[in-house]
């Protein structure tokens, strides 16, 4: 994951200058895709069929404000087979390489956040 943070970085930094080539972009919003994707996942229990249907669960109830839901963006950028696609792979990644420490971080107003350690 810290190499993908780097990738997504230098990406972001090329997108910024205008730089970043159209392969790039979608490169950037996969990574995007991705990280949201853990950040899910650290914080959802279940199989990956409900962890799937969890996911997307939101896109229904949120309909008109899709600025506030991470699966629909996702969708909107690199359309909803992909992302599908990618959430397969990085469920499997996840339940392989993450460790939850769970209640781990104290945020600035007392909210409790997990880790996630990749072996």
């Amino acid at each position: 994951m810290e190499r993908l943070h780097a990738r997504e970085v230098v990406l972001f930094k090329k997108n910024c200058r205008g730089e970043a080539t159209k392969a790039e972009l979608v490169e950037l919003k996969e990574l995007r895709c991705i990280k949201s994707i853990h950040s899910f996942l650290a914080y959802s229990s279940g199989n990956e069929d409900v962890l799937l249907e969890k996911y997307f669960a939101p896109i229904q109830d949120w309909k008109g404000d899709w600025h506030d839901c991470p699966a629909q963006n996702a969708i909107d950028e690199l359309g909803e087979e992909h992302v599908r696609e990618l959430f397969k792979e990085e469920v499997k990644y996840f339940k392989e390489h993450a460790v939850v420490i769970p209640c781990s971080v104290v945020g600035s107003e007392g909210e409790l956040y997990h880790t996630v350690t990749y072996i």
